[in-house]
């Protein structure tokens, strides 16, 4: 069975062609569902369904699913006597346009079934859907939903035939027609359960455009009307993302869930309404989306033989009513062990502050282990807690997959090319790299360094002659999977902010691929460009870690520790990487504090900072090193009216905050990687 991403939107089909009435048919749709029960505030992009809602497959028996269709659709119009909305003509001259005659015109349809009647194979709409979410583990109520979301067919009182070919949309992407493949009722809700459980399950056959990190996510299909970073907090929301790949902007938010009026004209064409459409139909017929369940942000997933460590944070989906105790244990103990207490207590105070909840994991020096790998923190038991919601939690519902190096050196990648042919390897290990070398490769010494702290990981994938190397969970990896390429080996960590590209050369001919930082290399020996494969970083970037207070304060350092009492003493919030910095040698960005507020000021300029001094701030001293001109500029931004000042390398947050957040941009504050 041959797996497949296709990125669906809501495709609405009662038109006189099949795409005419789109707009007008989703609009009334929506109208349908405005409500003021709720709030924007109330839609969390990253978290916005729990896993263990998500995959509740034991919801609703065969009969609730029966009756809740039954009480969407009292009188189903079978011979389609109504008025039609659409327009038409008047087939039978009566005087009139009546349903039928829209569907004769328009589809040669003039009976109509209505989901709570529909049969396909002997069975109902309610038993295929049962049926379905029982076999991949997904809440029927999620399958229902997306039947309305797709193609309003819970609640159509007509139905067409073309609605129930393409019932979930899948197939169906945004830039062509839907794929014949997928067609059917029974075949539509099975294909999207079987991506939904690849998703849920991790299945790395199945091509996740979204990870469980920062994704940026547009607002719409045309790039023009922009998105935002969204942190996806867990697998069912990444599901959602995959199946619907853009999220609500602010002005669809207050028209759906607020009482403002959507202002088509202010975000003209830039209104998605999938997954928001999706969170709204669910609270409104089945209760809340958020369930109790455990998440984990995965600040740093990368160990080391020399004492690397990574860095978990945990969070709870619902405030509980009592401590929750989590008791974690790393499924390889000889090559990594939990340097944090190993038994984590949530409560009601840090529920949904996972920088406050941190298991920490340092890499131990194996020698008998070569090369990289993979292995897991997980829970230990249930989870422990008078709030008996959380009880019930298995102790497989935390399984964190972590990268051990067995390097002891620096961020350092080497090329090596066997002595008996022309083929080429990469290894970010010490230890490999010997090994290679004993067996008679020749070492080409540092091609490249990997980004510490990377939220990315670099995946080498063979098919027995020749290797490849590409970025977990990503399009390049499915590609190659579905070349018959296998994983070989966890590599090193890459990062969105790393600024020394990594090209991919590739031989048709021979089919080995070569990996450079150099423009011009391999293009004269038989390698094509294929482009930029990830990115790395200079072996002299140092992480600058990013937090920030509720009170819109943001705090930039390069210290683990300094970091940490941060967010446990100072209740900042952690951010991530905010960019990278360099050795000493470069120009040093000067830290200095307001006591009065808080607020801090980075600058590379020492006039600047002696100004500030006698403004009343407070020197800290040299919070980084700055990179050469040509490195990446960091932005700085002022806000007048609380005094606070942000830094960013991201040209479209600068954007933002200028657009959104009443903060002024002030140019470039410095240089960084």
């Amino acid at each position: 069975m041959k797996k497949q991403f296709l990125s669906i939107t809501n495709k609405s089909l009662k038109s006189r062609s099949l795409k005419a009435l789109l707009l007008i048919f989703s609009i009334s749709l929506l109208i349908t569902l405005k409500t003021s029960a709720l709030s924007p505030g109330d839609f969390n992009a990253g978290y916005i369904i729990s896993d263990n809602v998500f995959t509740n497959k034991s919801s609703m028996s065969v009969s609730q699913i029966q009756t809740f269709l039954d009480s969407k659709v009292t009188t189903c119009d079978t011979k389609g006597l109504q008025l039609s909305e659409y327009g038409g003509s008047d087939l039978n001259g009566d005087g009139k346009v009546q349903r039928w005659e829209w569907g004769k015109e328009n589809y040669n349809q003039t009976v109509f079934v209505c989901l709570k009647d529909y049969i396909e194979d002997d069975k109902s709409a309610a038993q295929i859907i049962y049926d379905t979410a029982v076999e991949f583990s997904i809440n029927p109520q999620v399958l229902i939903v997306l039947l309305q979301k797709e193609q309003a067919l819970v609640t159509d009182t007509w139905p067409l035939d073309i609605q129930y070919r393409s019932a979930t949309g899948y197939g169906c992407p945004d830039t062509a027609d839907c794929d014949a493949r997928y067609y059917g009722f029974k075949n539509q809700v099975r294909w999207s359960a079987y991506m939904y459980h690849a998703i849920m399950t991790n299945d790395l056959d199945w091509y996740a455009p979204y990870t469980l990190k920062e994704n940026y996510i547009q607002y719409n299909p045309n790039t023009s009307c922009g998105g935002s970073v969204v942190d996806i907090k867990n697998r069912a929301t990444q599901s959602l993302y995959n199946y619907t790949p853009y999220q609500p902007n602010e002005a669809v938010l207050e028209w759906k869930l607020g009482d403002g009026p959507y202002v088509s004209s202010a975000y003209p064409g830039c209104g998605a309404f999938g997954n928001v459409n999706f969170y709204t139909y669910f609270t409104e017929w089945f209760g809340s989306t958020i369930g109790v369940d455990i998440y984990a942000i995965r600040y740093d997933t990368t160990t080391s033989k020399n004492g690397e460590q990574a860095k978990i944070g945990f969070g709870l989906s619902q405030k509980p009513t009592s401590d929750v105790t989590l008791k974690f244990y790393v499924n390889s103990p000889s090559n990594a062990r939990i340097v944090s207490e190993t038994t984590l207590v949530i409560g009601k105070e840090t529920w949904n502050i996972p920088e406050r909840n941190i298991i920490q994991i340092a890499g131990i020096d194996n020698a008998s282990l070569v090369g990289n790998f993979e292995y897991y923190l997980k829970l230990a038991a249930r989870p422990s807690s008078l709030d008996k919601r959380y009880t019930v939690l298995g102790s497989d519902s935390v399984s964190i997959a972590l990268l051990q190096q067995d390097t002891t050196n620096d961020n350092d990648v080497y090329q090596l090319k066997s002595a008996d042919s022309d083929k080429y390897t990469i290894t970010a290990s010490v230890i490999e790299k010997n090994a290679l070398i004993a067996e008679g490769w020749t070492d080409e010494s540092i091609a490249f360094s990997f980004c510490p702290a990377g939220e990315k990981t670099i995946v080498r994938m063979s098919n027995g002659a020749n290797s490849r190397l590409v970025i977990q969970n990503s399009a390049a990896q499915k590609e190659v999977i579905e070349q018959g390429y296998l994983t070989e080996t966890l590599l090193f960590s890459s990062s969105s902010q790393g600024t020394d590209p990594v090209y991919w050369r590739y031989n048709e001919a021979t089919g080995e691929s070569l990996y450079t930082t150099s423009e011009t290399e391999g293009l004269d020996a038989g390698f094509t460009d294929k482009g930029i494969a990830f990115y790395g970083c200079k072996s002299t970037n140092l992480p600058v870690y990013r937090l920030f207070k509720p009170n819109g304060s943001h705090f930039f350092t390069r210290s683990a520790t300094e970091r940490d009492k941060a967010i446990y003493d100072l209740k900042y919030r952690y951010e991530g990487l905010g960019f990278y910095s360099c050795s000493s040698n470069y120009k040093p960005v000067y830290r200095l504090i307001r006591e009065a507020n808080g607020v801090r000021l980075y600058t590379a300029s020492a006039k600047e900072r002696d100004k500030a001094i006698e403004l009343g701030y407070r020197y800290e001293g040299i919070g980084f090193y700055q990179c050469n001109l040509a490195s990446r500029e960091v932005y700085r931004l002022y806000n007048i009216e609380t005094g606070y000042r942000f830094y960013t390398i991201s040209a479209s947050e600068r954007d933002n905050a200028v657009k959104t957040y009443g903060f002024t941009y002030e140019g470039v504050g410095f240089m960084a990687e």
